[in-house]
């Protein structure tokens, strides 16, 4: 009776406290589960992908022509098949992550990679990423589109670097990866 009286103390005391950081806006419990639903999703892919791929691409936003062009055709500067061990350092920049706080907007989405993964049953889930804002949208079997984890930036941009893209531009700098 005792160790159950404790235990219920215990998670009245964490939920008041979570309660309380979200009210505050330090932490957001409604991000923080979307947050993991995000990485176990991608992590579900590429346990059953037959191919992934980082793809370094331009963005309607790059210039002022393009702004507006309701026919933009985005130009693939390059494409890396990844590896098993490229794989797994992909799977080693999204760690797992608890204090997640949602964040504030920095920019409008500016896509310049995206990661394809394409599963065995032959459906693709794709991330697309925007390292300007840190904004993230997953999209296929799963939807979010938000902040990422606080973690996932910085490690993502050395996993892109790690291919020999550009995280942080210039994006059309690539031919040896055409």
């Amino acid at each position: 009776m005792r160790l159950i009286f404790r235990i219920t103390i215990w998670t009245v005391v964490l939920l008041i406290l979570f309660a309380a950081l979200e009210f505050i806006g330090i932490f957001s419990i409604t991000e923080a589960f979307r947050c993991l639903a995000v990485r176990h999703a991608v992590l579900s892919a590429l346990d059953d992908a037959s191919s992934v791929q980082v793809i370094e691409h331009s963005c309607r936003f790059d210039t002022v022509e393009t702004l507006n062009d309701l026919n933009f055709k985005e130009t693939v500067y390059a494409t890396v098949t990844l590896t098993p061990k490229q794989i797994e350092d992909l799977r080693a920049s999204l760690p797992l992550s608890f204090d997640f706080h949602g964040g504030i907007l920095k920019c409008i989405f500016q896509e310049h990679h995206r990661i394809e993964i394409k599963q065995r049953d032959g459906t693709t889930t794709t991330l697309h990423l925007c390292l300007h804002c840190d904004q993230l949208y997953l999209n296929d079997k799963y939807k979010y589109d938000g902040t990422m984890p606080p973690a996932w930036p910085a490690s993502l941009r050395q996993f892109i670097a790690s291919l020999g893209l550009h995280p942080d531009g210039p994006w059309d700098k690539n031919p040896e990866k055409n």
